[in-house]
């Protein structure tokens, strides 16, 4: 069997190829490759059994050499190692039948299992002298791509195209009848964005587990941004598929319920019987959903109607609609003064609206207040907020325990003291931050941290030079943009660890690692403590702060 190896690092390329006895795996030849091209040339010449490649290289992505193989009827084991730690790799390198998508620092041993199972996969091959149709798998990987572009389309034009060399190759449709479902997770009360990308990702990996291939004719599946598409074949008669399909969603709404324990919108569009009308089933699909969505709503907002009236003073009516963002700008501004002016405003309406609120409603909404001021000024000055944010919970907690005539003025003076020390960090590193582009940078951050990120790929964002970017951005912020990322991950992790009950290794895919064991690495190393070890803690003080 030959290997070939695709690594732009040569300090990790010459590793895998020198340190590791490649024959004890049944491996009798090792090329490698510096770059995507040269790994395309030797792969069209040599056509190795197995490749190991890295995602990002000159000339040629990983994915790209995949693509570029199945074009050439090659179809090579593949193993992806990459330092992107993204939703989006994982799912391309998947779709395009990698083995195994692997993060740097790689795992000698992870890589080695994988090597072993491409192995164990082509001996099986050869034993059952299986014929493998390399023309019809690039044709299904093509067709693949083909509903795609129709169930999305992503231009009119193109699929225009499509459609009409769809037609003039007499192409038709393969079954009779074909039909799209769509599917969306509920929002969640808190990190929204975070847990809805998460749960996307478990439901797909559940789904390519479980759907069973004789569940009907043919099904293909997508994950777009916050959905998963399926597209749905069947030889029924329109009525007759139309109701196997819905009891179908019925099925699969309740066993992710019962095995995830995530809750989805879920809807089939209409039943078409040729290539125009898969993206109409799309639109369906999502109107339906959108249409359930305005139903929940609507349900909601009657039930709290009900309950408004029940109650004399809703924390929601007192908190919601206060606007901080002028007090945040005054902080962020440096300006002492104003920032009190701001912060006295908010203050004198919420002593208006809480007369009648018990302690409870009282602690609720001064809480929540640090928390919102806390949270605008992560990570900017990280090393401060949190720690003043927990400081002036616990002069909250111990004013209310203890209850007096001036409770309200007590609270006030906290807050503004709380609010003085963040000025007084910003009053700091006043003048550090000048360039316009920064805070572009760090609001895009802000909005994105979930993401795959890298220096370069921020710098073409702002079309700017990589290395002068980075310059800038150490120049500014006095750290690297990568450190800043991290820094910025790290909070998130932290907030999602003291406030809710997710899991590990869904807070890592929440912040944009998909790693849960690198991930806690990069905590440890930020926080002096692993993540587990950090939630116990912050537990712990909780519970001594409340009493419990």
């Amino acid at each position: 069997m030959r290997l070939l190896i695709a690594e732009d690092e040569l300090w990790l390329r010459k590793r895998l190829v020198s340190t590791i006895d490649w024959s004890s795996y049944g491996i009798s030849k090792v090329y490698e490759a510096e770059d995507g091209g040269e790994a395309l040339e030797i792969a069209l010449k040599e056509k190795p059994d197995i490749v190991i490649t890295d995602i990002r290289m000159p000339e040629l992505s990983g994915i790209d050499l995949m693509k570029k193989l199945n074009e050439n009827s090659i179809f090579s084991k593949m193993i992806v190692v990459s330092g992107y730690d993204d939703f989006e790799y994982a799912q391309g390198a998947l779709r395009m039948g990698a083995i195994n998508y692997l993060l740097k620092p790689v795992d000698e041993e992870e890589l080695l299992d994988s090597v072993k199972r491409c192995v164990e996969e082509l001996k099986k091959e050869k034993n059952k002298e299986t014929v493998f149709d390399k023309q019809s798998a690039a044709s299904e990987m093509l067709m693949e791509h083909i509903y795609e572009d129709l169930i999305f389309e992503t231009s009119e034009k193109r699929t225009e195209e499509l459609l009409q060399k769809l037609s003039r190759k007499e192409i038709g449709f393969p079954f009779q009848s074909a039909a799209v479902v769509n599917m969306q997770v509920r929002e969640h009360t808190f990190f929204v964005n975070d847990k809805v990308k998460s749960d996307m990702w478990s439901v797909y990996q559940w789904l390519r587990r479980n759907l069973q291939e004789d569940c009907y004719e043919c099904q293909y599946l997508y994950m777009r941004g916050s959905q998963i598409v399926l597209l749905l074949f069947g030889d029924d008669p329109e009525a007759k598929f139309m109701e196997r399909v819905e009891n179908w969603v019925q099925l699969i709404l309740e066993a992710l319920q019962k095995e995830l324990n995530i809750s989805l919108f879920m809807a089939a569009g209409d039943v078409t019987d040729d290539f125009s009308g898969i993206h109409r089933s799309y639109e369906m699909a999502q109107k339906k959903i959108k249409e359930k969505r305005a139903e929940e709503k609507r349900i909601l907002a009657l039930r709290n109607q009900e309950t408004e009236q029940e109650l004399n003073t809703r924390f929601d009516d007192v908190y919601g609609e206060y606007d901080f963002k002028l007090l945040i700008k005054e902080i962020r501004n440096g300006d002492s003064e104003k920032a009190q002016t701001e912060l006295q405003a908010i203050l004198q309406s919420s002593s208006r609206r809480l007369q009648s609120a018990d302690m409870m409603k009282l602690q609720l909404f001064y809480m929540n207040f640090i928390n919102r001021i806390a949270g605008a000024c992560l990570p900017e000055c990280e090393a401060y907020a949190d720690e003043l944010a927990m400081q002036c919970m616990t002069v909250m907690r111990e004013l209310i325990y203890i209850g007096s005539d001036t409770i309200v003025t007590e609270m006030w003076d906290c807050l503004r003291k709380f609010v003085e020390k963040l000025v007084e960090v910003y009053q700091e590193n006043n003048g550090k931050r000048k360039h316009w582009m920064i805070d572009q940078v760090l609001q895009y951050v802000e909005e994105n941290y979930n993401t795959a990120l890298s220096t370069r790929d921020i710098a073409g964002r702002f079309f700017m030079n990589t290395s002068y970017f980075s310059k800038l951005f150490h120049e500014q912020m006095g750290c690297t943009f990568s450190n800043y990322l991290i820094n910025v991950r790290v909070e998130k992790a932290k907030m999602m660890l003291t406030q809710t009950n997710m899991k590990l290794y869904d807070i890592a895919e929440a912040v944009g690692y998909t790693n849960v064991q690198y991930f806690s690495t990069i905590f440890k190393e930020k926080e002096g403590l692993t993540p587990s070890a950090f939630r116990q803690m912050r537990s712990a003080v909780k519970d001594e702060y409340t009493g419990k």
